[in-house]
C-alpha cells in the first residue's frame, strides 16, 4: 500500500486570510505565507509522511497475511480486522493479533495436510469441511479489507492535512504578532509578495514539533 500518490491540499477554508492582529489602518502591514513551502520544509511533513508510511506498511502486511492464510473463523477475522485498524496498538492488543495470526496460520495448515490425504476419516472429512468453510470466508472478505484499509489510510492523511494546516495557521499567527503584521495571507490569497513570512512559520512550526 503506497502513500505517494497522496497530495498537499489547502482546505477551503483556510484559503485567503489567516490572521489579523489588532485594527486595520492605512498603515497596515501586510504579509503572506505559502503554505505549502511551510509544510514541505517543515519536520512535520517528515513526522507525519512517517505514521502514515507506517499504518500502510501494517496494512499492507495484513492484507498479505490475510489472502495467503485464509481460514478465518469470523470472529478472527473481526478481530483481525478491528485490531489491524487501531492506531496507535497496545502491547495487550498486538498480543492478541500475535496469536489470531498464529491460530489462523494452524488451521491454514491443517486445511493444506487435510486436502492432501489420501484415507480422511470421517472427522477429518468434517474438519476439512469446516476450514473449507472458513477459507472460502476469508478470500471473500481480503477485497472488502483491501477496500477498508485504502479508506482508511486516505482518511488518516486528510485528518494530518487538517491538523498540518492548523498548526502552520497557528506558527503564521505568532510570526504576525511578534513582527507586528496586522494582516496574514496564505500564498493563494495573496496580491503580492513582498512580505514573505514562509522561512519565520516553518521556525515557529518547528518549535512545536
Amino acid at each position: 500500500m503506497k502513500t505517494g500518490q497522496l497530495g498537499w491540499v489547502i482546505s477551503a477554508g483556510l484559503i485567503g486570510l489567516i490572521v489579523t492582529v489588532g485594527f486595520q489602518t492605512n498603515s497596515d502591514k501586510v504579509g503572506f505565507v505559502d503554505f505549502k513551502r511551510a509544510f514541505d520544509a517543515s519536520k512535520l511533513k517528515t513526522t507525519q509522511e512517517a505514521a502514515l508510511q507506517v499504518a500502510a506498511d501494517g496494512r499492507s502486511a495484513a492484507l498479505k497475511f490475510a489472502n495467503l492464510n485464509s481460514t478465518f473463523t469470523q470472529d478472527q477475522l473481526q478481530q483481525f480486522e478491528a485490531l489491524v485498524s487501531k492506531e496507535p496498538l497496545a502491547a495487550a492488543d498486538q498480543a492478541k493479533l500475535t496469536q489470531i495470526e498464529a491460530d489462523v496460520t494452524a488451521s491454514a495448515k491443517q486445511f493444506t495436510t487435510l486436502s492432501t490425504k489420501v484415507n480422511p476419516t470421517p472427522a477429518d472429512s468434517a474438519t476439512l469441511n469446516d476450514l473449507g468453510n472458513r477459507y472460502s470466508l476469508g478470500q471473500k472478505a481480503v477485497p472488502q479489507l483491501q477496500s477498508e484499509f485504502e479508506q482508511q489510510i486516505v482518511n488518516m492523511h486528510q485528518v494530518q492535512q487538517q491538523d498540518a494546516e492548523q498548526k502552520i495557521r497557528d506558527a503564521a499567527s505568532e510570526v504576525a504578532k511578534k513582527e507586528n503584521y496586522t494582516i496574514v495571507f496564505n500564498d493563494q490569497g495573496a496580491v503580492f509578495g513582498a512580505n514573505d513570512l514562509t522561512d519565520e512559520t516553518v521556525k515557529a512550526l518547528d518549535k512545536k514539533s
